[in-house]
């Protein structure tokens, strides 16, 4: 029962210099759901879209206006403010007016649904709700007195519930005339779900990648990839048809793209000279120069093999940890964590593996002793859902993500010793260094960032994702750091030189998670294609790729201590544990019923760690977040 309105008034070629508005609605906190007087109940994400809407826009020089929670009242004047601030703002200006939150369709006429209203049948939908055609007509007003010259578009992204009549009514006629584009993230009867795999993430995702393409293809990639994240379940649709070209961003070729084709077609022709039979020493030393710079520059040093260039590195790596055999098979659930009012995003044993530390979307963190199961502690003072949290290696401090910054907390106290800030959108993951005296984060502005941690200065920025950073970790000797990131691809950096020193490219789906092996060798990545991929750090090469669970999205993986086993937790509510030698799927581990968001090894690899939701509410929601542990009784 999720709605999605997101609605452009354009009329430009090219939109370089005009007025930018938008209007950000989300509606998450409904009236509880009872039989026979409210048919719709709280949402569990609406907030956290609008979030990745926002962000989206902002790379495209949009003011914007966020209303959070709005009742009727609030929906009609915020509405009204916009359409008129819109309408004084020039021929010229681009708006973008964004609703997430419940929707119902009555008599084949789509209804948002405002906060505080118990709507308990048809007629209160239709008297007590906005409707989308009211909203058509309020922002078609402009083109037809003249006042602007624009073209309304309007994405719907709505399960319409409550469905009397089939089919998509909603003012089709009236769009073409006056060229007006809607589009609907599913068709009529169908449901939008509420979670990672949303209309929103994949249009947001979309956004951010191709603002140089028309807006119209840049739905229609939504749409595909859309359409293969639901099995062909939801699928995407528009009606009318825009008057001209429109792109978020100029209308051109990404120039990322057309210098990386430039730097790959130069690739090809040094190692194709390589591969002649050059016999001058000099002359082949300065070929593979030019290609390690060039490979270096671009971030594609390792995505071929055959080149001629294995062996140019060669630090010494850590030996391999050694860990006493562990049998699998008796491994069962030991206990039950809960204690957080929503979900456990992340969750991590301490050095000495006598406490946990989790973190969850209800802002706070909590220590647990993992004996009696009881919350030793709760940490708080994020303003935003704690994405990541992470032990010094000492396991006296504590660090965590939530919003746009980074906390270090004292794990003795529960004091916060001091607040990170320095990106500029939401803080993904954080890790801390071998020696402790650094921090990585990822973000969702793309970059990574390394911190002094006694100082909590800013010591590197990295660049060259083209999407939002999920995940980042250090390497067992502390000089290389990975990056997993929405634009499919993890990156290899030298966190000396802010180098990207590889790109690994296979996934076809966001990298939402990435580890290094114990001895620095290898690497995991796990993806919302439904996979984990094993690579090769020296070469760049794919080794395996580990196929079996179920649901998109690979959410977490993490080697084992002796390097020996992977262990990984997906949106399909299980873990699984795979042989790296083979790439078998060696056992799965069945309890959570919410999806599993981390997953982590004690140090001596007797034990596991799970984040997720056990007491989901509704399509996205949660009721109690929590965590388990599992090992052999």
């Amino acid at each position: 029962m999720r709605l999605i309105l997101f609605i452009f008034l354009m009329w430009s070629a090219v939109a370089t210099a005009e007025t930018r508005l938008a209007l950000l609605i989300s509606n998450e906190k409904y009236p509880e759901k009872a039989a026979g007087s409210n048919l719709f109940g709280p949402l569990g994400k609406a907030h956290r879209d609008r979030e990745q809407m926002a962000e989206a826009l902002k790379q495209y020089r949009f003011e914007m206006t966020e209303v959070l929670d709005a009742d009727k009242d609030k929906m009609d004047a915020a509405l009204v403010a916009f359409t008129e601030k819109l309408e004084k703002s020039g021929v010229d200006s681009v708006g973008v007016i964004y609703f997430v939150g419940h929707g119902a369709e009555v008599g084949g006429k789509l209804h948002l649904i405002p906060t505080q209203e118990k709507l308990a049948d048809d007629k209160a939908i239709k008297n007590r709700t906005v409707s989308a055609d009211e909203l058509i007509d309020r922002l078609t007003t402009g083109i037809e007195n003249g006042k602007n010259q624009g073209v309304r578009l309007l994405i719907l992204d709505a399960c319409r519930s409550r469905i009397k009549t089939r089919g998509v009514n909603e003012r089709k006629v009236d769009l073409n005339a006056h060229g007006a584009l809607v589009g609907y993230a599913a068709a009529s009867g169908k449901e939008a779900v509420d979670s990672d795999d949303s209309y929103t993430m994949h249009l947001t995702k979309q956004m951010k990648l191709n603002g140089h393409l028309k807006i119209e293809e840049v739905f229609k990639k939504a749409r595909i990839e859309l359409a293969k994240a639901s099995g062909n379940n939801q699928i995407s649709l528009e009606y009318g048809g825009l008057l001209g070209d429109f792109c978020l961003d100029n209308c051109q070729s990404n120039p990322l793209e057309k210098d990386l084709k430039a730097k790959e077609q130069e690739l090809a022709d040094l190692k194709q000279k390589l591969a002649q039979n050059i016999t001058n020493p000099n002359e082949i030393n300065e070929l593979k120069k030019r290609l390690e710079a060039i490979e270096k520059q671009s971030g594609m040093s390792g995505m071929t093999s055959n080149d001629g260039m294995k062996g140019m590195s060669s630090e010494p790596q850590p030996k391999k940890t050694q860990i006493k055999s562990i049998d699998y098979d008796n491994w069962r659930e030991l206990k039950t964590f809960t204690g957080h009012s929503f979900y456990v995003s992340s969750v991590v044993f301490s050095p000495d593996g006598k406490t946990a530390l989790s973190g969850s979307e209800d802002k706070t963190l909590k220590l647990w002793d993992l004996e009696t199961g009881n919350a030793l502690k709760t940490f708080t003072g994020h303003s935003g859902y704690v994405n990541s949290v992470a032990f010094s290696p000492n396991g006296r401090r504590a660090l965590s993500s939530g919003g746009h910054s980074l906390k270090l907390w004292d794990i003795a106290t529960g004091k916060e010793l001091k607040t990170i800030s320095g990106h500029s959108a939401l803080v993904n993951s954080v890790a801390f260094s071998p020696d402790g005296k650094t921090a990585l984060s990822g973000s969702n502005d793309k970059t990574l960032k390394l911190w002094d941690i006694t100082s909590g200065k800013e010591l590197k920025t990295f660049t060259g994702h083209f999407g939002d950073v999920y995940s980042v970790a250090f390497s067992p000797d502390g000089k290389t750091a990975l990056s997993g990131s929405e634009d499919t691809t993890l990156k290899l950096w030298d966190l000396e030189t802010s180098n990207a020193l590889k790109t690994f490219t296979g996934h076809s789906d966001y990298v939402f998670s990435v580890a290094f092996s114990p001895d620095g060798k290898t690497a995991l990545s796990g993806s919302r294609d439904k996979t984990l991929k094993l690579w090769d750090l020296e070469t760049g090469k794919e080794l395996k790729t580990f196929t079996g669970h179920s649901s998109s999205g690979v959410k977490s993986v993490v080697f084992s201590p002796d390097g020996q086993r992977a262990l990984s937790g997906s949106y399909d509510t299980t873990l699984k544990l795979w042989d790296i030698a083979s790439g078998k799927e060696l056992k799965t581990f069945t309890g959570h019923s919410g999806w599993v968001y981390s997953v982590t090894f004690s140090s001596d690899g007797q034990r596991v760690l799970s984040g997720s939701c056990d007491k989901p509410a509704g399509i996205g929601g949660c009721q109690e977040g929590g965590f388990k542990l599992w090992g052999a009784p």
